[in-house]
């Protein structure tokens, strides 16, 4: 555990690895009202494309789109859910037509994930519908850039999404699906009272 202090104290630092995108849309929004109530404890937010070993002491907490397997050591506790959709521009819409139909998306542009992107249930959708990607990112939020920058559609995440009014979103019955969002910590180190005031947030 990468806290310095005595562990009954609610003073030190807490080491969180997230993704990029989770990081922005989701947990730093959120440090503010967590720094009123615990001045005294410094946030280090590790932003991983790959996975950090928190059983090596590489972060002290992690978030997660999946839960460690019944053989990890590790604990989970499930604290988010989120929503994923297709979505395009309405400058790209304007530009290239909107698809009335799920065959008419053979003709559009889109955006593919590559790296540990690519490992997830959501390229399935593209590849029911997509000839091709033009771009392929490993982070979702060069996905995003690249469908804010109407270069063709995504898949994207409600929470980055929604708060952009240029995006729209495509055949919500068709494309869609949930991923529950975990926070991870070793069990050494969960006794900790600032690994517990992150944990109880």
């Amino acid at each position: 555990l990468r806290v310095k202090g005595q562990s009954s104290r609610l003073v030190g630092t807490v080491a969180v690895s997230t993704s990029e995108s989770m990081s922005v849309a989701w947990l730093i929004p959120r440090l503010s009202r967590f720094r009123n109530l615990y001045p005294d404890i410094r946030i280090e937010v590790h932003l991983d494309s790959a996975r950090v070993d928190i059983t090596r002491g590489e972060a002290d907490l992690a978030l997660r789109f999946d839960r460690p397997g019944d053989d990890d050591i590790l604990l989970a506790r499930k604290v988010w859910r989120a929503w994923f959709g297709l979505y395009a521009s309405t400058t790209y819409l304007r530009r290239c037509g909107t698809p009335l139909t799920i065959e008419d998306l053979h003709q559009h542009a889109f955006i593919g994930p590559a790296g540990r992107l690519a490992e997830t249930q959501m390229p399935g959708w593209l590849g029911e519908v997509a000839r091709s990607d033009i771009v392929a990112c490993n982070s979702m939020l060069g996905v995003f850039a690249a469908v804010e920058g109407s270069l063709g559609m995504g898949i994207l995440p409600e929470y980055m999404a929604q708060p952009a009014r240029s995006l729209r979103r495509l055949f919500p019955e068709r494309f869609h699906t949930v991923l529950d969002v975990w926070l991870v910590v070793h069990p050494h180190t969960r006794g900790s009272a600032k690994i517990q005031a992150v944990l109880d947030f």
